[in-house]
């Protein structure tokens, strides 16, 4: 298949060039030839587009040359300058081409274009050509660059054109000539051993290197090497020690002047040895003439060599004393020498035994005792290791029947002989029986059938005779007590005594104690470091003579207790025992009193700032203890609280109306909180309550028609609150204050005061308007006059003697505060030097009739 394309390629490149030679007969490739016209193997020549034949011989082919290929052949990855001369074969325009290949007609090198010429790659194949330049040279000189490794005889193909120049194909010659040249003087690589060797692990692998041309220089690649390998070497002949096993790949090149070899390579493989030990290890000894068998390491594929006696087994008898070792190797070559086994030669120890009687009872001990003064014994009882000491006397029971005693010796080197003896052994008679007798709540008895029976009552420690024949009795029990026995009978044969039977007898039970407890289980403390005493009463007992110990304080008749208890879980212990019946022993309860202390401190009671008014409330402000949920609060010594308040999440702040609950001045208040689960309760200290009595608030007023003076009387207070009763609420910081009606009526005028403490107090009273009516004012009625107005020092007053004769006189500030208020006689004079300046308003009161008159004190 390969052919035949490769004639289809030769066909088409014909084809082409015939087309191109015949679309172009006239024509000539004087700006250069396409590539493949170098006559090279697969490649024409310039006949395909100049006619002729193209010519390989005779004087004109002779002359054509190629210089400046070096005589000692070429050096890889060298550039040399090359020069092809047509000499005599040249006319007036010549053309060429050339290519090098190798004698696998691949490329070879590559070019480098000089004057005239250029070069092209065509088909992995590199050229170099006559360009339009260089037509009419008749010698083209360029550049060719080696291969970069030595590629052996290399063969330069070219066809050299000279042509007539009448732009035709006619009349031109072409020659095809080759050139070679040779390699270079490189060395060769050459390794010792061959690829494939095996090399045991741990040995030193000796590497020779050598090669033709005499190398200078060596240099060693080791792939694969692990940690602790050598991965390289200049040496001509290294060593290389491999620490793994597996295979290893080696390279080699050489170098002289000339070069680099190409590179050589081996494979090997690193072999592990085998493992290589005696069995058992370490010193041996042979007893008295005996051998020891000794085992090299098993394996597939392993032959073994032991020394001394050269014996290839891989087991073998040691009969004779001396140092052993075994050689062992694999399939590989590869081996192993053990470590030395040093075998010795021993004497056996001498050995007998004896035994205190040769006829014992199966419950007696046996004094075995062999020959002293060896290292240790092991002792056999029907060929059964029981000992194992480095005591010469051991002590033994036997089963009943014939008994073979056997002991073997070590003198620290060698084991004695097997030393043997037997002994027999006789069972006990068959064991009493043993029954229940009569009891009692502090009594038992036991009934023994056999010869002289004895009884243990400590488990066969020490036997007692019984007491009543084949009846054994005990008194001074405790009802319930339990009593364990153990029987046997005695006789005159080996085994003095039969086997034991047991039996266990219960003195007759007590009435149970039973009761009732009534206490309370949480008990609230005021702190955590408080006690609380809690009654224990004891009630419904079925007996009537009874002691009750509380709590270890000593056993008495009384059936009640207190209990001390503190903080946290206290427990209790009651025993209660019927004095009847002493032996019955005590009824224990433990009980368990918890000492809490939920709420975390007593609340503290305070106040509120303000003055408290004795028409008005208190405001009362509580802590909030953790643990606290309930507030109530308690007057004077009062069981009941007169307010009860859930917990607020803070301090507790409350206003009471003293009227509401009916508190008085001077009582005592106090608080106390209460937790949900317990009704725990801490209460704080209480607080007196002192009042502050307002001040009376109170009005005067003069009515005129609709019009109304008003003017509050006593000390001045921050402000006045004025209610007409007609809806209208006015505050004034004036004592007087003047207000118009828009009808008649009976109207309630309430004036509301704040005093200095912050305590309110009001006044009303019932004022009846007239629409048409005026309230007769003394001074203008004429029945009263004042007298100077304005006045300076003193004022002058009078009326009619008809009237009275005294009169209340009231002098106001437009504050409405009283500036004088007194009793005065006819025609009396009032003293005002030591009243301020200013306008004032003066009334008078006479037999209920009243006078109002401004005055101006100057």
């Amino acid at each position: 298949m390969k052919k035949n394309n490769y004639s289809k390629q030769i066909l088409k490149t014909v084809f082409f060039l015939s087309l191109l030679c015949i679309s172009t007969l006239t024509f000539t490739y004087s700006s250069g030839p396409p590539g493949q016209y170098t006559n090279a193997p697969s490649e024409g020549n310039c006949t395909s587009c100049h006619s002729g034949t193209a010519i390989s011989s005779g004087t004109s082919w002779s002359a054509i040359t190629l210089s400046g290929l070096p005589a000692g052949g070429y050096i890889p990855a060298t550039t040399y300058t090359l020069t092809l001369t047509g000499s005599t074969a040249a006319s007036g325009k010549n053309g060429f081409q050339l290519t090098a290949l190798t004698s696998s007609n691949t490329a070879a090198g590559s070019f480098i274009a000089g004057t005239g010429s250029s070069t092209q790659t065509l088909s992995s194949r590199n050229y170099v050509g006559h360009n339009s330049s260089g037509t009419s040279l008749s010698s083209f000189t360029f550049s060719w660059t080696s291969p970069s490794s030595s590629a052996g005889t290399l063969t330069f193909f070219a066809s050299f054109n000279a042509t007539n120049g009448d732009n035709s194909s006619s009349g031109d010659a072409v020659y095809v000539k080759t050139f070679s040249v040779s390699a270079g003087n490189l060395p060769t690589a050459v390794i010792s051993p061959a690829t494939g060797s095996n090399i045991c692990l741990g040995d030193t692998l000796s590497l020779q290197g050598s090669g033709a041309n005499s190398p200078t220089s060596y240099a060693w690649s080791f792939l694969g090497s692990g940690s602790g390998e050598p991965t390289g070497s200049p040496l001509q002949n290294p060593q290389i020690k491999y620490l793994t096993t597996g295979p290893r790949t080696i390279r080699l090149i050489t170098s002289n002047s000339s070069g680099n070899s190409t590179q050589a390579q081996i494979t090997i493989f690193v072999i592990a040895k085998p493992i290589a030990s005696i069995t058992p290890s370490g010193p041996q000894v042979i007893c008295g003439g005996d051998s020891i068998t000794l085992s090299a390491t098993a394996g597939t594929g392993l032959s073994y060599l032991w020394s001394p006696g050269n014996q290839t087994s891989q087991l073998i008898k040691a009969g004779a004393p001396g140092t052993y070792s075994v050689k062992v190797t694999n399939l590989n070559n590869c081996f192993s020498i053990s470590p030395n086994t040093i075998v010795t030669a021993a004497s056996k120890p001498s050995l007998s035994i004896t035994t205190s009687k040769d006829t014992s009872c199966v419950t007696d001990s046996v004094q075995i005792t062999a020959t002293i003064g060896q290292n240790y014994y092991k002792y056999f009882i029907n060929n059964v290791r029981v000992d194992s000491t480095v005591n010469s006397s051991i002590k033994r029971k036997f089963n009943a029947g014939i008994n073979q005693i056997s002991v073997i010796s070590n003198n620290g080197n060698c084991n004695s002989d097997l030393v043997l003896k037997t002994i027999y052994s006789s069972n006990q008679d068959p064991a009493p029986t043993i029954n229940c007798g009569i009891a009692s709540s502090s009594m038992v008895s036991f009934i023994i059938a056999g010869t002289n029976p004895q009884i243990s009552l400590d488990s066969g420690k020490t036997w007692l005779s019984t007491n009543a024949g084949s009846r054994h009795t005990l008194n001074g029990l405790n009802p319930n007590q339990q009593i364990y026995a153990q029987a046997r009978s005695v006789n005159g044969g080996v085994c003095i005594n039969s086997l034991t039977s047991s039996k266990t007898c219960v003195a007759n039970a007590c009435q149970p104690i039973t009761f009732k407890l009534e206490y309370l289980k949480r008990n609230c403390l005021k702190s955590n470091i408080d006690t609380v005493l809690v009654p224990v009463l004891i009630s419904a007992l079925n007996i009537s003579n009874f002691a009750v110990n509380f709590n270890n304080s000593g056993y008495t008749k009384s059936s009640a207790y207190m209990a001390k208890v503190i903080n946290g879980n206290n427990l209790f212990n009651i025993s209660i025992i019927d004095s009847s019946n002493l032996g019955c022993g005590a009824k224990d309860t433990v009980i368990s009193l918890t000492g809490i202390n939920p709420i975390a401190a007593s609340p503290v009671l305070s106040l509120g700032s303000a003055p408290i008014c004795s028409n008005g409330s208190v405001t009362i402000i509580t802590t909030k203890p953790a643990g606290a949920a309930i507030f109530k609060y308690y007057k004077n010594n009062d069981s009941v609280p007169f307010i009860v308040r859930p917990l607020a999440s803070g301090p507790d702040l409350v206003s009471v109306p003293l009227i509401n609950f009916n508190l008085n001045n001077h009582d005592f208040i106090k608080i106390g909180v209460e937790d949900l689960l317990d009704g725990c309760v801490k209460s704080s200290a209480p607080i007196q309550l002192n009042f502050v009595t307002p001040v009376k608030a109170g009005f005067t007023y003069i009515k005129e028609n609709l019009k109304i003076f008003l003017a509050a009387t006593g000390s001045n207070r921050p402000s006045y609150s004025w209610n007409f009763g007609d809806g209208t609420i006015l505050t004034t910081v004036l004592k007087v204050k003047n207000y118009s009606y828009a009808t008649a009526g009976i109207y309630k005028i309430t004036l509301s005061t704040m005093d200095s403490n912050g305590c309110n107090s009001a006044d009303t009273q019932t004022v009846n308007i007239v629409a048409t009516g005026i309230q007769q004012n003394l001074f203008r009625s004429g029945q009263m006059k004042i007298y100077p107005n304005p006045a300076s020092q003193l004022l002058n007053i009078n009326w009619n003697r008809n009237l009275g004769t005294e009169a209340k006189f009231i002098l106001f500030d437009l504050q409405g505060n009283e500036v004088i208020n007194q009793f005065i006689s006819i025609d009396e004079q009032i003293n005002l030097l030591h009243i301020a300046k200013g306008a004032y308003f003066i009334k008078v009161e006479l037999n209920q009739q009243t006078g109002w008159q401004k005055l101006l004190i100057e």
